[in-house]
């Protein structure tokens, strides 16, 4: 999904969070995990290119002729992980709750906008498949 999709879905799911909530730093949470969980498709571009350069390639599935998909935090084990830390840690629960919602809301839209294989936002999958685009994506 393109940055603005999530852009507009993670301002307007912070707002939601922070109505219910009235935590402000648990929809800052909220937004960045659902917005700037992105940059790990630099952090890919950049391995693939091996510089770092802001080009419309990022953007023009260099994923086909990179042949691997790494996107280390579109991944559910830190949704998971976040969950069982805000349990953990009872004084930060707003913002790791936060963060989760928005990782998991990131997730959600990029899963239903892709065809992927159904545990390719595993990273452990993932990691298993040696980030082979042919296992992680459906096509």
């Amino acid at each position: 999904m393109m940055p603005q999709y999530h852009l507009i879905a993670s301002i307007i799911l912070a707002l939601i969070y922070y109505v219910s909530t009235s935590s402000l730093d648990g929809a800052l949470f909220c937004f960045i995990f659902g917005f700037f969980v992105d940059v790990d498709h630099l952090i890919d571009f950049w391995i693939y290119k091996k510089k770092i350069i802001f080009s419309k390639e990022i953007f023009e599935h260099f994923y086909e002729k990179f042949g691997k998909v790494i996107v280390l935090f579109h991944s559910l084990e830190f949704v998971f992980l976040l969950i069982l830390f805000g349990f953990l840690f009872p004084n930060l629960s707003k913002c790791l709750f936060g963060a989760s919602i928005g990782l998991l809301s990131h997730l959600i839209l990029d899963f239903s906008s892709y065809e992927l294989h159904p545990l390719s936002y595993f990273l452990v999958y993932r990691i298993f498949v040696k980030f082979d685009k042919k296992y992680v994506c459906a096509k």
